[in-house]
């Protein structure tokens, strides 16, 4: 997501004092903010982490079990058993440590226990677990045995945001929650494009306190005009328990922010930008002509006439974290060769190599590269496994957890 109005003072001063770190790293201090800045990793040629080269895991298609249809996510509990959302169900199930089918709760409707856009699985104390139902605009709480338990719903008091949801639980038992910024109060603020408030919660869904507003996408005119293109520069965030980490993704330069909004630190790296060559538009544009009807052919055409597609790749293109608090920043693929993958209502650009992910650990200093298979998208990071989804030779959804040896 964005950018913190207070980010903007501090990185207006001058920084004093460096040092420099293991691995190519420099850091400077600036107003007790720590920049740091990466020319190499820490890990040796040779060294760092890996997965294993198969999943010790696999939840796929088995007779006797229901079909995975549009999995949205997927977390390890601490018995070893897997959660997941199937969202063509609307089903929380829970897999046993070997992958079998032991249980599904809810499934399409309004009903307590029952969602419409079910998504965002985290786990709570206890292994209890916490998911978001997107267009029911409700959470929903289930116990350590996926037994739905209660549904619980943002309470914004008198706050001019829109669209609240709940994110992530934290150890305290609240929640890390995000809302949208109206044009209005964009307006007053002088801002254009699309943003994102990250908010504070209590146990009970009552809303505590702002941590910041992140600048989502730029937009040439109105807000519901705003559309960043495939390629286009976009804001993320990835969660901690303690911080929440803010970039976007036309410069490397990532933001770490305490949950009482002030700035920690920035991360950057040295980073030689991709240009994107003029006959992939028209190759984007051919494709998605094809696959959309006549009538969708308009808001096509302008989609690719005010969209924000920038004419260099986005340096990043994810953010994740993991058990231990470290920054896994998904980087654009190389060499330049994209094909577009359509699933569901969602277009997926994967290039021709593994996915690489750079590893920053807690101070900021980068450690080097994970790399992950080809169309693995990663849902949960562990100290010692990774779980993500990603589709086989047959078109079918797999749901597949790895060893993170280190």
């Amino acid at each position: 997501m964005r950018l913190f109005l207070v980010g903007l003072s501090v990185l207006s001063l001058a920084a004093c004092g460096g040092d420099l770190l293991p691995g190519g790293a420099s850091v400077t201090d600036s107003a007790g903010v720590r920049m740091v800045t990466s020319d190499a990793p820490r890990w040796q040629d040779g060294g760092g982490w890996q997965l294993s080269g198969d999943p010790v895991l696999e939840i796929r298609n088995r007779e006797g079990a229901p079909a995975l249809s549009q999995v949205q996510a997927a977390v390890r509990m601490s018995d070893g058993r897997i959660a997941l959302i199937d969202g063509g169900t609307q089903q929380l199930r829970i897999h046993d440590g070997s992958g079998n089918f032991l249980s599904a709760a809810g499934g399409l409707g309004t009903a307590p226990g029952q969602s419409r856009n079910l998504g965002g699985l985290a786990r709570m104390r206890g292994d209890s677990l916490f998911a978001w139902d997107f267009l029911g605009a409700r959470g929903l709480i289930y116990d350590e045995r996926g037994t739905f338990v209660r549904n619980i719903v943002p309470v914004m008091g008198a706050s001019e945001y829109q669209a609240a949801r709940l994110v992530e639980p934290l150890p305290d038992g609240g929640f890390i929650g995000s809302a949208t910024l109206p044009p209005r109060q964009l307006g007053a603020l002088g801002r254009n494009g699309f943003w994102e408030a990250y908010l504070r919660f209590d146990a009970s869904g009552v809303l505590v306190d702002t941590i910041g507003e992140y600048q989502m996408a730029r937009c040439p005119g109105r807000q519901l005009d705003c559309a960043a293109g495939p390629i286009g520069p976009i804001g993320l965030v990835g969660l901690a328990d303690d911080r929440v980490y803010y970039g976007f993704s036309e410069t490397y330069d990532i933001r770490a922010y305490g949950l009482d909004g002030a700035l920690q630190q920035v991360i950057r790296r040295q980073v030689e930008p991709v240009h994107v060559p003029a006959s992939f538009f028209d190759t984007l544009r051919a494709q998605w002509s094809a696959a959309l009807r006549p009538d969708q052919q308009a808001s096509l055409d302008r989609f690719m006439r005010d969209g924000d597609f920038g004419t260099i790749m986005p340096l990043f293109r994810s953010l994740h974290t993991d058990a231990k608090g470290n920054l896994w920043v998904g980087e654009v693929n190389e060499p330049f060769q994209l094909h577009l993958v359509f699933r569901s209502d969602i277009a997926r650009l994967h290039g021709p190599s593994d996915p690489a992910y750079s590893v920053f650990n807690p101070k900021g200093e980068l450690l080097g590269t994970v790399h992950v298979p080809r169309g693995f998208r990663i849902y949960e990071i562990g100290d010692d496994y990774v779980i993500g989804e990603m589709v086989d030779e047959s078109g079918a959804e797999v749901v597949r957890q790895y060893a993170l040896k280190k």
